[in-house]
């Protein structure tokens, strides 16, 4: 090996060379053991290879798999909206606090938040399949794996939406769970989880899961030009006589309705709980909704802007009080710096003070109160009959 080649620096790959060489070892014994104690096995070869079989048709269910999944979301949303230092999780630690004003420093990414959206049309969607390990003997998805499937939903929506909440100081509980199931879904068939908030009232989130048969992909019959091309000919062919619908303007005895198409199949509905807190104590709704990015309206749009300020001034503030010395560093969680002096954790603080920020008539929320006064409606006993669908 030339000189040139042994002093080279290694790419920038990810994972990087120091850990895929701390990894290369465990693994290299861990191959080694299974193979040691799968040839001592004094078991006919045929029962060996249906042992194997279950092991790969039943990997999605190993150990610890499930929390690298769960975690690994709440990772990639974080990573999407805060600037880092470190790829390893979960020890990501952080003495910044990004926000989004100008002049401050690191800038929190603006494309990677909810800024101007209706928080009661903002979607979370994620595709699944009804692998084997998540079915009972029915062949069909078991009530335990709905559960599972919509923990991640759940989790991805909760991280991209109020992802700022959390680096204020909350923490995320989910108080419970209703099921409503409609339709079964069938061992091996793909299926989409929608969800959004619906609701909120004085402690809790409301959010609406439905289990839905996959998006139809657009083919050529469902192209406009054939649409266009099938009306014509009937058209031509109905009678002329047929008086028109003046409001709609079709013919009384066209069959538009037959080139609509179907719509997908509800396997399930489910309403899902949650609070936030800080230091034990619960954040209102409005508050994280407030602080979030969330409103169409100008008016509404303010309150981004008022609760970056507020987040600049309550961490100088926090500062100050240290006599000028930088806050120690969070973690990817928890931690005892900007977190622990965020807006959610200094709020009821603040709140016993009488401070105005702390008051839901200090914020712009008119826009929100119709939609969320009609979703809390809806869902009066959650452990009662719902009326979405």
């Amino acid at each position: 090996m030339s000189d040139v080649a042994r002093f080279a620096p290694e790419p920038a790959v990810l994972p990087p060379y120091p850990v895929r060489r701390a990894l290369a070892f465990p693994s290299s014994a861990l191959k080694v053991i299974i193979n040691a104690i799968w040839h001592r096995l004094e078991l006919p070869d045929r029962l060996k290879f249906v042992l194997g079989l279950l092991l790969v048709i039943n990997w999605r269910s190993f150990p610890l798999l499930w929390h690298f999944q769960m975690f690994g979301l709440a990772y990639k949303y974080r990573m999407e909206k805060f600037p880092v230092k470190s790829i390893f999780f979960p020890w990501i630690k952080d003495s910044s606090a990004p926000l989004t004003l100008p002049g401050v420093e690191p800038q929190l990414k603006l494309n990677a938040l909810p800024l101007g959206k209706n928080i009661f049309e903002d979607v979370t969607t994620l595709q699944f399949r009804a692998w084997p390990d998540d079915c009972d003997w029915n062949m069909h998805l078991s009530n335990s794996s709905y559960n599972k499937s919509l923990d991640y939903v759940r989790m991805a929506h909760i991280y991209r939406t109020f992802c700022r909440s959390c680096s204020d100081g909350s923490l995320i509980a989910l108080g419970g769970a209703a099921y409503t199931y409609h339709r079964e879904i069938p061992i091996g068939a793909k299926y989409d989880i929608e969800l959004r908030v619906v609701t909120w009232d004085e402690k809790w989130f409301y959010l609406l899961a439905r289990f839905v048969s996959p998006a139809k992909r657009p083919g050529l019959a469902d192209s406009k030009s054939i649409q266009n091309l099938k009306q014509l000919a009937l058209d031509a062919t109905s009678n002329p006589r047929v008086p028109v619908d003046k409001e709609s303007g079709s013919g009384a005895s066209s069959s538009r309705s037959s080139f609509t198409p179907k719509e997908r199949t509800v396997y399930c509905t489910a309403i899902s709980r949650y609070v936030f807190k800080a230091k034990r104590r619960t954040i209102p709704p409005w508050f994280t909704v407030a602080t979030s990015g969330y409103g169409t309206f100008a008016s509404t749009r303010e309150n981004w802007t008022k609760s970056e300020v507020l987040r600049r001034d309550t961490i100088a503030a926090a500062k100050r009080r240290k006599g000028g010395k930088a806050l120690p560093k969070d973690n990817f969680f928890l931690g005892s710096g900007p977190r622990s002096a965020g807006i959610a954790s200094r709020f009821h603080e603040a709140e016993a003070r009488g401070e105005e920020w702390t008051k839901a008539r200090s914020w712009e929320l008119a826009e929100f109160e119709k939609e969320r006064t009609e979703g809390l409606s809806q869902i009066q006993g959650v452990t009662g009959q719902y009326d979405l669908q």
